[in-house]
């Protein structure tokens, strides 16, 4: 019985889930009919009442969507442009007003000639139709209309078969709305090579404005065609045409198709040389003209105002909303805080409690850790003591089986081995652990480096001197002291083993210390000329000095005896 009411539960979510998804308002025949006559004025009226009080986020999309095209009649196409990047930006749940966006934006785009956005539009709109299948009946013949006409004019071969492929297309699916599109491009591509069937595909594409209740583009159509007579000439045809259109003329309101009629019209009692019909014409183009001009003037002011009043009102109700957040905010705040003040009320009588209790206890631990850190600091004194007198005997040791060494590879050995234990004896006698130090103890390296190089200048018999170049209050932390101190020991004693000069007693090297990029840089090298041999890769020296340079993550460059060293 559970889990007959689970798949109950469940099949009743994913029916409302499909309904939300697949609605479509009762509004949407009626307005694309209204689209199909280019009655925009009336559209936009509607969308702008709808769009007040419509709180469903799909049928403001949609809303939008069918704005955007009647301000493309109007020739409004920036607004357009501007309208349909909310849509975009919105609409990410609802395929079929995102394709029908991106294909209206290819259209607005071609017209304005920016081909580039044009072709990146129709790219969205293939990736939609792949992805949904179920929207191709309704959008894939306005798609292959839209590609066609980018490509004609993009002066691309065969771009009239992909209007035949639409054309092909159109008997399998009801939705003929822009079928008459194709044949147009049909009739212009043999417009120039094969009059006759250019012409057949222009009463086609007339016949098909019929079907569809277009009496707009019906009349157009026909004015389309009298000016493919009037360029060659026949003058009865082009009447023909005209008086077609003309007869039609008063199931369209709109003054632009009117317009472009008694301009035709005018120009061809011109050319009949009736020059007095051809003026009454061209007064009546005017006439309509001007009214088409006001009426986009008059759609742009209203189209302004609407923007302005529905950011308004969009501001009114966030402010609205954002007052009644903060009012919620702040009652719920000021009921936490009296349950704070009162939990700590209490906390404190019972903390005052605990205080007086832990004081006694304090004063008595205080006593017994007073005493304990004497004893630690008594030990740190011993143990920095015994390390100082180990080292020493270590020292000691080494010197000893230096001088009972016999090998002179051994000695030189054991004066390496003395001179790096001496250097680490050096910088724990100098910066030994105090207790009273912290972690972030900071020393003087160029005195450092002094220290160190006079230690290891007076316990060598070969004569050396050494020059150095440092800049003022180079710092450097106890934990960089040691690993550094034994990278000039071991550059030192490379300096002795290798470098070799004119004058065999007499060594001197340059070291400089200076900070770069907030990085102190040491450059060492000696005033040996004549190399015979290379430090080998595998040198324990050299392993000690990268050794070092990685524990104090820096890095080292060398080239044979110069040193660079940064960190």
């Amino acid at each position: 019985m559970k889990l007959k009411l689970v798949f109950c539960f469940f099949s009743i979510l994913l029916g409302v889930f499909a309904w939300t998804q697949e609605t479509k308002f009762s509004y949407q025949d009626n307005i694309e009919k209204l689209l199909i006559a280019k009655n925009s004025q009336t559209i936009i009226d509607f969308v702008n009442v709808k769009l007040k009080h419509s709180k469903n986020e799909k049928e403001i999309n949609l809303l939008l969507c069918y704005k955007m095209e009647a301000l493309m009649h109007f020739e409004l196409y920036n607004d357009a442009i501007l309208l349909s990047d909310k849509i975009v930006n919105s609409a990410n749940n609802f395929p079929e007003v995102l394709l029908q966006t991106f294909i209206l934006r290819e259209l607005n785009f071609e017209i304005l000639e920016n081909f580039k956005e044009a072709s990146k539009e129709l790219d969205k709109a293939e990736k939609l139709l792949a992805a949904h299948a179920k929207l191709k009946p309704k959008f894939y013949i306005h798609f292959l209309i839209r590609k066609s006409s980018l490509m004609r004019l993009l002066h691309k071969k065969n771009y009239q078969n992909l209007s035949l492929q639409a054309i092909s297309y159109s008997d399998s699916t009801t939705y003929k709305n822009h079928l008459s599109s194709a044949y147009l491009l049909m009739g212009i591509y043999y417009r120039d090579n094969d009059f006759n069937k250019s012409l057949s595909y222009y009463e086609k594409a007339k016949n098909q404005c019929y079907l569809n209740g277009d009496d707009d583009g019906f009349i157009l159509l026909n004015i389309n065609a009298s000016k493919l007579f009037l360029k060659k000439g026949d003058l009865p045809n082009t009447k023909k045409y005209l008086d077609i259109a003309t007869q039609h003329i008063n199931k369209t309101n709109r003054n632009y198709t009117k317009s472009v009629l008694f301009e035709k019209k005018s120009d061809y009692f011109f050319e009949k040389k009736q020059y007095d019909s051809a003026y009454i014409n061209y007064r009546k183009f005017k006439e309509y003209d001007d009214r088409y001009d006001f009426s986009k003037k008059k759609m742009l002011l209203e189209e302004r105002e609407f923007i302005i009043e529905n950011n308004r009102q969009i501001a009114l109700r966030n402010q609205a909303t954002k007052n009644a957040r903060i009012t919620s905010i702040i009652l719920l705040f000021v009921v936490l805080l009296l349950v704070v003040l009162g939990f700590l009320l209490r906390k404190i009588l019972k903390i005052n409690k605990q205080i007086i209790r832990q004081k006694l206890t304090l004063e008595q631990n205080s006593e017994k850790l007073e005493k304990l850190l004497n004893n630690r600091i008594f030990l740190l004194k011993e143990m920095n003591h015994r390390i100082k007198n180990n080292l020493a005997i270590i020292l000691s040791l080494v010197n000893i089986q230096k001088n009972d060494s016999k090998d002179e590879k051994n000695k030189v050995r054991f004066d390496a081995l003395y001179r790096r234990i001496h250097t680490i004896a050096l910088a724990q006698d100098l910066y030994k652990y105090d207790f009273e130090a912290n972690e972030t103890r900071v020393l003087d390296l160029k005195k450092y480096f002094i220290d160190i190089l006079q230690s290891i200048i007076h316990s060598n018999t070969k004569k050396i001197e050494y020059e150095m170049q440092a800049e003022d209050g180079i710092m450097i932390s106890t934990a960089d002291a040691l690993p550094s101190g034994l990278i000039l020991n071991e550059l030192l004693t490379n300096s002795y083993k290798h470098s070799q000069n004119q004058n065999n007693d007499q060594l001197k090297v340059f070291i400089s210390l200076k900070i770069e990029q907030n990085q102190i840089i040491i450059e060492y090298y000696d005033n040996g000329t004549n190399f015979e041999q290379e430090i080998r890769k595998d040198n324990i020296g050299l392993e000690l000095i990268e050794g070092m340079v990685k524990q104090m993550n820096g890095q080292m460059e060398r080239k044979k005896f110069n040193y660079k060293i940064s960190f």
